[in-house]
């Protein structure tokens, strides 16, 4: 049996692993791209009133997000993303070297 601190271990190094596989990089291939459209995100609330902590009333609003366009790159060292702006992603196809400076 496997003691539990050290799977602990194993899987924290794992997590790190992961997370760090797969970021924001500045330049590569690109090997595909994204957009999405501008969006509202409805979000709930609540109110407090009185002071006692329980909720008085609930409520929605709408958070808005812009759009964004995304090149998923890869390079000799490491794989992740790149957002641009619109421009910069129609001059771009798959395939084509992104360099960061554009």
């Amino acid at each position: 049996m496997v003691p539990i601190r050290k799977m602990i271990a194993v899987l924290l190094i794992a997590l790190v692993a992961m997370l760090a596989s797969c970021s924001a990089i500045d330049r590569g291939t690109i090997t595909s791209k994204s957009h999405e459209e501008a969006r509202y995100i409805p979000v709930s609330y609540c109110t407090y009133r009185g002071g006692d902590g329980v909720c008085k009333s609930y409520g929605i609003r709408y958070d808005y997000y812009p759009p964004n366009w995304r090149f998923d790159i890869r390079n000799e060292k490491e794989t992740g993303w790149a957002y641009v702006d619109e421009g910069t992603y129609d001059k771009y196809e798959v395939g084509d070297f992104y360099n960061g400076e554009d």
